[in-house]
């Protein structure tokens, strides 16, 4: 009896591309000899000193394909989620994995539906990170109270299953741990 081949992760990415729309990181990284060809194709780059990136969601992706999938950058193509890792190595099944992305999903819709108009996923979680979203929630009366309090729990849960099961174990997690939110002493250095 032989083993049989690792699974395919390029189905599993066709049907997640959460990486993509901007869900586990905020912006792709390039390599300096990408930039002009990513900019002849129309997206927009972002330069920090001599670093060059550009804002997910990639505006270059339809539903979950790549519009530009035989000209994507390195950052794209070399890109393996924890999720795909986990599938590839057959850690966890298919039906799993798309257990996951499905509740992903679900929780980015019941957010979509109570972000404040025009708000982008990428600045609620910056407010989220920050404990904006929070104290607006608490200084907010009834229903904004209620919304805002629903966005900070969505918020959370959707972290935690990033961390869990998206982000693989080099990248940074999107809920601090609990050491890192212990609350210090002026002068301290927490827990």
């Amino acid at each position: 009896m032989t083993d049989a081949p690792p699974p395919n992760g390029s189905a599993l990415c066709l049907d997640c591309a959460l990486c993509c729309h901007g869900v586990l990181h905020d912006r792709a990284d390039l390599e300096a000899e990408e930039v002009d060809q990513m900019r002849a194709l129309g997206i927009e780059i972002e330069r920090t000193g001599d670093d060059a990136s550009f804002i997910l969601p990639c505006p270059k992706v339809a539903g979950t394909v790549c519009t530009i999938y035989d000209q994507r950058p390195s950052c794209c193509s070399g890109y393996r989620c924890g999720l795909l890792d986990n599938y590839t190595s057959g850690r966890i099944t298919r039906d799993t994995a798309l257990s996951y992305v499905a509740e992903a999903k679900r929780l980015l819709q019941l957010l979509g539906e109570t972000l404040p108009p025009g708000q982008s996923l990428r600045a609620a979680r910056a407010e989220w990170r920050s404990g904006e979203m929070l104290r607006r929630a608490q200084a907010a009366d009834g229903e904004g109270r209620r919304t805002g309090g629903l966005n900070q729990l969505n918020m959370t849960v959707l972290g935690r299953l990033l961390d869990r099961h998206f982000l693989a174990p080099r990248e940074p997690r999107m809920v601090a741990s609990p050491a890192e939110m212990a609350p210090t002493e002026p002068g301290g250095t927490g827990v």
